[in-house]
């Protein structure tokens, strides 16, 4: 099969989607706001428009920076499905919920956002919020933001000296516990 476009017309707004927060350290079990935001290009907020969102979440990976040489990964042993190194629709990401609204005076829609971690039980949460607005014409723009949330403020990295050992023998294991930004304790 094929297709033909008998005609394109390019957007006349931009839609930025973000989370709205003022720390660095978000744990699971928060609720924050995820934030969309409608403009005409001309600057005008897009006040009315429509918009159609969903939320996503996944498994995720984190280590702090500066501390290379430590592991920080929290594996359940009882726990078969594989860890998605990265954040957002990466594999392994699993529909939570979605809504519409309508975009306020400002231009923007807030959606609150439960960082219910799920099934997953250890380590940190990626949440992903897609946004999608229409403009009066019904062209459409969408956009996404994507937060990490952890299950602490700290985080225990551990290191050995050698990675292969014969039976019997000795290796050396060093720990190290750090803030969400990397400093240590």
């Amino acid at each position: 099969g094929s297709f033909e476009i008998q005609e394109y017309r390019t957007p006349e707004f931009e839609v930025a989607t973000r989370f709205d927060h003022r720390d660095e350290n978000i744990l699971v079990g928060r609720t924050l706001d995820s934030v969309v935001d409608g403009t005409y290009y001309f600057g005008a907020p897009m006040n009315g428009a429509s918009v159609d969102w969903s939320l996503t979440r996944s498994k995720s990976h984190y280590s702090p920076p500066g501390n290379s040489g430590f592991t920080f990964s929290d594996i359940d042993e009882q726990q078969t499905e594989r860890y998605s190194f990265g954040h957002g629709y990466g594999r392994g990401s699993e529909f939570v919920t979605s809504g519409s609204g309508i975009l306020n005076g400002q231009g923007q829609l807030h959606i609150p956002v439960e960082l219910d971690p799920g099934d997953h039980r250890r380590g940190p949460v990626s949440f992903t919020v897609e946004a999608q607005v229409y403009d009066q014409n019904r062209q459409s723009v969408a956009s996404r933001a994507t937060i990490l949330a952890h299950r602490a403020e700290r985080c225990v990295g551990l290191a050995v000296d050698k990675m292969v050992v014969k039976a019997g023998e000795t290796i050396d294991v060093s720990a190290v516990v750090t803030r969400l930004d990397g400093s240590r304790f």
